[in-house]
């Protein structure tokens, strides 16, 4: 018997060597219901009785029922309508030799694509617009961190590495600390609060201090603010800087003598001026309207003569009246003055309030300018090539 379980494995090898060697090629598998599907294998019924205790079909039927409780797992990345195929992953191009994958691009904005399937429904026309722009934003920002990221890294140092390396162990630290020393409880919390691990909140870390330290080298050197800047600045936005005071007022205007007796009544009670000119059929309170104020403060206010007189000495939310103007009564109120904003270009306050507002300007321009030159010179695939590849995964996922 063994000899010829011996013959069986010769023969077995000797077949299985005289075939040719392959070469393994890359391919991307759809998946749909039909692979799922098959013809059932038959299977033979028993000759003999067979007899199951009651409680074993039980234990049995718990076990599956827990089992299929643990399966059951809302995703964001699955598909959201049942019966159609769907693209479980893509390789949609690379940036710097890095592979980049479609759900590396569709992860963070997974919601936003939902709420936009739901608003679409059908119309994919629409929903591919909407999801292109946001695929394409997704893609832009990946590109330049990682772009970013190669430029940082290939500039730095021995002891900027160690230094580096050192600033993540004290960050490490500190979270441990933090929480008492104990690192699951330090990855629940990163888990819970920003949906990351300990090792990919270090990485977000390191990324972010290598983009801060090569933009400050390579951006903030071509910053610079002169005073001739400053005072430019200063005359393009002296008005906005310098803002006049304002007095709202409010106005009771009334016609009929029963009327007047209610609202002189009312403010006798000590009633709010709002209540009793809403209660006197005044819209929004009975505020009448807003004026600018002068050096000459009430007294310059763009109103008729006959009523200015009467505002000169009002403070803020004092009433005045019943005065008689004509046929009608009226009683008048300061609801709100705001007083004025002065600035002088001599203000220290002024002038670094200008030079970082100018700062800010440049620096976002110099950024901009070098991030061209880093898209220009980096070396990854046709982007508008790659943004149309996730489009078509986003497509076959949101909306068939």
């Amino acid at each position: 018997m063994k000899r010829w379980i011996a013959i069986l494995i010769v023969c077995a090898l000797s077949v299985g060597c005289t075939r040719q060697l392959e070469v393994v090629k890359e391919s991307r598998r759809i998946i749909s219901p039909a692979d799922f599907e098959g013809e059932s294998i038959p299977v033979a019924s028993p000759t003999e009785d067979v007899f199951i205790q009651e409680s074993v079909i039980t234990d049995v039927a718990e076990i599956e029922l827990k089992q299929l409780e643990l399966a059951v797992e809302e995703s964001v990345l699955m598909p959201t309508r049942v019966g159609t195929p769907v693209v479980v992953e893509s390789l949609v191009g690379q940036v710097n030799g890095r592979p980049i994958f479609a759900n590396e691009i569709l992860e963070p904005i997974a919601d936003q694509l939902l709420i936009l399937s739901e608003e679409e429904q059908r119309d994919i026309t629409a929903f591919k617009n909407g999801a292109k722009q946001l695929i394409n934003n997704q893609m832009l920002a990946v590109v330049k961190s990682e772009l970013l990221l190669s430029e940082a890294k290939s500039g730095m140092t021995l002891e900027e590495n160690q230094g580096l390396f050192a600033y993540l162990q004290r960050v490490r630290e500190d979270m441990a600390s933090s929480a008492g020393g104990s690192q699951s409880a330090v990855t629940r919390q990163l888990l819970d609060e920003e949906g990351q691990t300990v090792d990919e909140y270090l990485d977000f870390k390191q990324q972010q201090v290598l983009i801060e330290k090569l933009l400050r080298e390579k951006v903030s050197p071509h910053v610079q603010v002169t005073w001739r800047d400053v005072k430019r600045e200063w005359e393009q936005n002296k008005d906005k800087l310098n803002v006049p005071g304002k007095v709202t007022l409010g106005m009771i205007r009334i016609t009929g003598e029963e009327e007047i007796e209610l609202v002189t009544e009312s403010f006798a009670r000590g009633e709010s001026f709002k209540v009793v000119a809403t209660n006197a059929g005044m819209q929004n309170g009975g505020i009448w309207d807003s004026f600018d104020l002068d050096d000459q403060g009430m007294a310059g206010i763009d109103v008729a003569d006959s009523i200015k007189p009467h505002l000169i000495d009002l403070i803020e939310g004092e009433v005045v009246g019943p005065i008689h103007i004509g046929s009608s009564t009226f009683w008048f109120t300061i609801i709100e003055i705001v007083e004025a904003q002065t600035a002088s270009i001599w203000d220290p306050q002024v002038q670094l309030f200008l030079r970082e507002r100018l700062y800010g300007i440049q620096s976002m321009n110099e950024e901009k300018r070098f991030l061209e030159r880093i898209l220009a010179e980096g070396s990854y695939d046709e982007f508008n090539a790659m943004v149309e590849r996730i489009l078509y995964v986003a497509v076959t996922r949101y909306m068939h």
